[in-house]
C-alpha cells in the first residue's frame, strides 16, 4: 500500500510520463523490471498495444495488485513463467521474478527498464558473487575493502548484469533512480563516470543522462539535510547494449 500510494503522487505520475516518452513506439519487446503496480506498464501499453510488454516483480502481493489494475483498465494480460517469454508475440505478460536471481531468457528485449528500484529483497551472497565483486572492484580501479556497502553494490551489479543479459545487442537499458544534483560542482561528472564504468563492465554504453528536479523524493533523500544549492529529484540513465 505504501508503494501504491507513492506511485500515484503527482510528481511520480509526471516521472512515469517522461520515462514512457523515452521508449520508442517501434520497440517490439519491452521489459519493465520491478514494475510494481503497473503505472509505467500501463503507459507502455497505451503507446503501443501491439508489441510484447513484459512486467516483472518479486512480490506476489504487488503482482496481484498489478493484475487488478490491468483488469480495471481493460488491459488483457497473461500470467507466465520465464521459459514462456520467448514464445510471446504480442500483448502484456506478467510474472513473479526476482531480478537478483532472475530466470528471464537472454537477448529477448529491445528495451529494458528499471525504474525507482528501492526494494531488491533479501539475497544470500555466494562465493561466485564475492569473486564477481572482486573482479568488478579491480575493473573500476579499487578493492572490495574500500567499498563501504558491498551488498548494496553487489545488488546494483546484478541488476546491471541482468539488464545486459536480457537486452538484445543494440537495444537500450533505461535506469531511473532518486538522486540529487549540485550545480557548479563536480558531483554530476563523478556520478557519470562511476555509472559509465559500472555498466561498461557489462557491455552497456552510456548514451544519455538527464536530471529532473522534483518536490517528492525518496525517503532516504528526505532524511538527508541538503546543503545550500543542492537540488533533489530523480535521474534517468540510458545505456546501449554493445
Amino acid at each position: 500500500e505504501w508503494w501504491k500510494a507513492r506511485a500515484l503522487m503527482p510528481d511520480h505520475q509526471r516521472a512515469y510520463d517522461l520515462i514512457a516518452e523515452r521508449v520508442s513506439k517501434e520497440a517490439e519487446t519491452v521489459i519493465d523490471l520491478g514494475c510494481g503496480t503497473g503505472e509505467l506498464l500501463r503507459r507502455l501499453y497505451q503507446a503501443n498495444p501491439n508489441r510484447v510488454i513484459i512486467g516483472t516483480d518479486n512480490s506476489k502481493y504487488t503482482v496481484e495488485i498489478l493484475q487488478k489494475n490491468l483488469n480495471s483498465e481493460g488491459i488483457e494480460f497473461k500470467s507466465v513463467q520465464p521459459h514462456e517469454l520467448k514464445v510471446q508475440r504480442q500483448g502484456v505478460s506478467i510474472l513473479v521474478d526476482d531480478l537478483l536471481k532472475s530466470n528471464i531468457p537472454s537477448n529477448i528485449a529491445d528495451i529494458v527498464l528499471l525504474v525507482f528500484p528501492e526494494q531488491f529483497g533479501e539475497y544470500q551472497v555466494t562465493r561466485n558473487d564475492e569473486d564477481e565483486l572482486e573482479r568488478f572492484a579491480r575493473y573500476i580501479g579499487t578493492t572490495t575493502k574500500r567499498i563501504n556497502d558491498p551488498l548494496r553494490v553487489l545488488k546494483a551489479i546484478k541488476a546491471s548484469q541482468l539488464a545486459s543479459r536480457i537486452t538484445k545487442t543494440g537495444g537500450l537499458y533505461l535506469f531511473a533512480r532518486y538522486d540529487i544534483s549540485i550545480p557548479g560542482s563536480n558531483f554530476t561528472m563523478i556520478a557519470r563516470k562511476t555509472m559509465e564504468k559500472q555498466h561498461a563492465f557489462f557491455d552497456l554504453e552510456l548514451k544519455d543522462m538527464r536530471f529532473v528536479e522534483s518536490v517528492e523524493v525518496h525517503e532516504d533523500v528526505k532524511e538527508y539535510v541538503p546543503k545550500e544549492g543542492e537540488r533533489r529529484g530523480w535521474r534517468i540513465w540510458t545505456f546501449r547494449k554493445r
